[in-house]
């Protein structure tokens, strides 16, 4: 019987293994990754070190799935992919300025403000993506021209890589 959080001061009346099936129970039957100590009254929550100490190595990696994907959705620009295959997500601090998300693991293009991968019904995001790319290549473009210089001899245009 060991103590089941550092925070816990009741009497040890709990075995290891079945700490460990409370906390598997608690993630795969409930998807809570805020337990609390299965004590009768106690309202500990087991932090990361107690559901280490007690769970085994798979309910674990689930816990820290959990708890991944619950802080990463806790940030404001986060998105998570909408390919059901896929299992990433990417800040995408654009918001509506630029709906589409291009997903940086899988290439699933998926529109922000609708939830849903591009097709056809988001006609306004697609165009506000296609402005976004038409942009930054005009950009580019400018940035190019304005390295060329002008031939001595004959004023035309050249790119001069050498001497």
């Amino acid at each position: 019987f060991l103590n089941i959080t550092d925070q816990c001061y009741h009497e040890r009346r709990i075995c290891s293994e079945c700490v460990g099936k409370y906390i598997k129970h608690e993630l795969e039957d409930n998807g809570n990754i805020r337990i609390v100590c299965p004590e009768d009254g106690c309202t500990e929550i087991l932090d990361q070190k107690d559901v280490k100490k007690f769970a085994n190595e798979e309910s674990f990696r689930r816990y820290e799935r959990f708890t991944l994907k619950f802080v990463l959705s806790q940030i404001p620009t986060f998105q998570w992919c909408l390919n059901p295959n896929c299992e990433s997500g990417q800040d995408h601090y654009q918001g509506d300025k630029l709906p589409i998300m291009t997903c940086n693991s899988c290439g699933q293009k998926s529109c922000v403000v609708h939830g849903h991968p591009v097709d056809d019904v988001c006609k306004e995001c697609i165009q506000l993506l296609e402005d976004e790319e038409r942009r930054i290549q005009e950009e580019e473009s400018e940035s190019y021209v304005s390295q060329l210089k002008q031939c001595p001899n004959c004023a035309s245009r050249i790119e001069k890589n050498e001497g």
